[in-house]
């Protein structure tokens, strides 16, 4: 007989799936400033290689936050993941406006939208924070 313990199913694959999630998540933040810094440095790839992550960004969280909102609402470390996603989708829904708005001349706000951009690594961080504490034993008590 198999004994099922909180711990045997903190260290499933599904939740060091939500680990791996987090962290390319983190990475693609960390890498939009690569990205435009091509286009800065004369390489027109880059504007498409900045948008093409801020689009894959998007919806990878936002998947995320859907899956994680079905299967992992009924624990509190599962909530406070899905609280991390909201904080970050809405971070990312903020700073795409204001980068469409820059890119588009309709108003300059270069100057908002590379610091948000920026910021966007704390809450992408608690994210990972979030996941990982899924690990831990005392997570759900």
């Amino acid at each position: 007989m198999v004994a099922i313990t909180p711990t045997a199913e903190r260290s499933s694959p599904a939740i060091q799936g939500w680990v791996i999630v987090a962290r390319l998540i983190t990475l693609m933040i960390f890498l939009q400033p690569f990205f435009i810094g091509l286009l800065f440095s004369g390489h027109s790839m880059g504007m498409d290689a900045h948008r093409t992550n801020a689009y894959a960004l998007f919806l990878l969280t936002l998947g995320g936050l859907i899956v994680a909102t079905v299967t992992r609402r009924g624990t509190p470390a599962g909530r406070t993941m899905i609280g991390e996603f909201i904080h970050l989708l809405v971070g990312i829904i903020v700073v795409a406006i204001l980068g469409v708005l820059s890119h588009e001349g309709v108003i300059r706000l270069h100057w908002l939208h590379f610091p948000a951009g920026v910021a966007l690594l704390a809450p992408a961080m608690s994210l990972v924070a979030a996941a990982q504490a899924l690990y831990r034993p005392d997570a759900d008590d």
